[in-house]
């Protein structure tokens, strides 16, 4: 009897300690999220997710502007059903009596000349861009369209600035981006735990149209952070290497201001009339703009900073994670002062 109950204890035990180890086994795999396995080597979610963080990012990013500008739409239709509601009319009414009162030919005048569509014509969007001059019947429809649209648009910001709005769509986070240091030239707060990072070209036209946008910032908050630049381009230009040679004698921000003002104007001599405009070591300066080891930094660089999904200038991190709208001042400056709010905490 004692010896059978003894077999009973055994079994339970041993059904107790496999039926651990599947549930353990089960809660490793969970938390691994195992997508594959290669025989006993396996791949995960995480590891997929890495692969193509950046890819990622810009697909949330996308799907957030759809949602961000559909939550835009919903806003506008609620506050105009509210008005409507409050005239004890429909939407339909309230809209065609705002139009009465403003679609007239004197108004339609002002709003094409204001717009130099009385010079220009009015573009449509057909097989490719079309302009229609407003005397032609197509034209005069797509003026009165683009008219009642303004004051539809002028409208809904009237009725907006009357009501509270919160909201509440969070955007996508990020990745954080990895970069080599030793090419980044840090200025304002270089111990800041704030950092904003410039990934930029000296050729690229786009970058030196959003300088000053940059700039305004560094004005700004050089107190609070470490502001950046990393030279980034698909070769490796002469003004890249003048920054990073000016750099060696402590003056990387003031050749990256002056080489912006160039108009791709990066002769020789020009970049030595720069570099003596700054008080350079001259001699200093030739030898190191014509060392191959910084040339070889720069394409080492760039791959990097390529493998890490960054495929265009001018790109931003913030704390090392990339801007979806690099260009934009008012995203820029609202993500860098709630970041300088985190530090002070």
């Amino acid at each position: 009897m004692i010896s059978k109950i003894k077999y009973i204890a055994l079994c339970g035990l041993i059904l107790a300690f496999f039926s651990c180890k599947k549930k353990q086994e089960y809660r490793i795999n969970k938390n691994k999220s195992i997508v594959a396995t290669i025989d006993s080597i396996s791949i995960t979610q995480n590891e997929v997710d890495l692969f193509v963080k950046q890819k990622l990012y810009d697909e949330l990013s996308r799907i957030h502007l759809i949602r961000k500008l559909a939550l835009d739409e919903i806003i506008n239709k609620k506050i105009l059903k509210r008005q409507a509601d409050k005239q004890k009319i429909t939407t339909e009414k309230l809209l065609q009596s705002l139009y009465d009162k403003k679609v007239n030919d004197s108004n339609i005048i002002k709003f094409s000349k204001e717009n130099d569509f009385d010079k220009q014509g009015v573009n449509s969007i057909e097989k490719n861009i079309v302009n229609y001059d407003i005397n032609s019947k197509k034209g005069n429809a797509l003026l009165i369209k683009r008219f009642k649209s303004f004051i539809l648009s002028k409208y809904i910001d009237s009725l907006k600035s009357k009501s509270k709005i919160n909201f509440f769509l969070k955007t996508p986070t990020p990745p954080k981006t990895k970069l080599d240091q030793s090419l980044v030239h840090f200025y304002g707060n270089k111990n800041s735990k704030v950092t904003l990072i410039e990934i930029s070209d000296f050729e690229c036209d786009m970058c030196r149209e959003y300088n000053p946008i940059f700039k305004q910032l560094f004005d700004k908050y050089k107190d609070d952070v470490a502001f950046g630049f990393v030279n980034y381009g698909s070769y490796v230009s002469k003004p890249a290497i003048a920054s990073e040679v000016a750099g060696m004698q402590g003056k990387f921000l003031e050749m990256k201001e002056l080489l912006f003002k160039e108009n791709n104007n990066y002769t020789d001599n020009k970049i030595e009339l720069l570099a003596l405009k700054l008080n350079l070591d001259i001699k200093k300066f030739k030898n190191d703009f014509n060392n191959p080891d910084l040339k070889n930094k720069l394409k080492e660089n760039y791959d990097l900073i390529h493998r890490s999904g960054i495929y265009g200038t001018p790109t931003i991190l913030i704390n090392y994670r990339i801007m979806h709208n690099s260009s934009s001042k008012e995203e820029l400056e609202k993500f860098l002062v709630k970041k300088i709010k985190e530090s002070k905490k």
